[in-house]
């Protein structure tokens, strides 16, 4: 019995995949692309197809905290595998009015972009859970915008030594 609890025992650490300080760029990577694919299946055909554009800093600042370790800007980058802009919120959302209490009005993502910003990255025993936010322009009949925002939560896990999602779901959509 202690031998064959043993050998599960064994089993399990050689197959279980612990998230690693060295994979946190994949996992990364693999949260850009849960996003991108749920805009693209949940929007309409004409809605954020500009850039896409990442909140660096927040990717950067939770992959460094669920890693254990800095981050790199470079490390980001060459991690995200298609073509994105850096971009903070002030940068990537543009308002052209105020309503009277103060509030932003008639805003939009510029040049009809997706943004993106990683608000929670945390380990589990099995990979990884995330919290990510999208945003992209909706425009009205009468010509006025607002954002539309949409929160996930995806959870990773190693599959054939690589990070996978293994279930996403909306926790937030506008």
């Amino acid at each position: 019995m202690r031998a064959s609890l043993l050998a599960f025992s064994l089993l399990l650490t050689s197959t279980w995949q612990s998230p690693t300080d060295s994979g946190i760029g994949s996992v990364l990577a693999v949260l850009v692309d849960a996003a991108t694919a749920d805009a693209a299946k949940s929007l309409p055909a004409d809605i954020a197809r500009g850039p896409l554009l990442v909140d660096t800093r927040s990717f950067i600042l939770h992959g460094s905290m669920a890693a254990d370790r800095e981050l790199t800007t470079h490390e980001l980058h060459s991690a995200i595998r298609r073509p994105f802009r850096p971009a903070a919120a002030s940068d990537a959302i543009r308002c052209t009015s105020r309503t009277p209490s103060g509030e932003a009005d008639h805003c939009l993502v510029i040049e009809n972009g997706l943004y993106l910003e990683l608000l929670c990255l945390s380990r589990t025993r099995s990979g990884y859970q995330a919290l990510l936010m999208y945003e992209w322009t909706r425009t009205w009949g009468s010509g006025d915008s607002t954002i539309g925002v949409r929160q996930l939560r995806v959870w990773l896990t190693g599959s054939e030594g690589r990070w996978v999602v293994k279930e996403t779901k909306v926790v937030m959509a506008t």
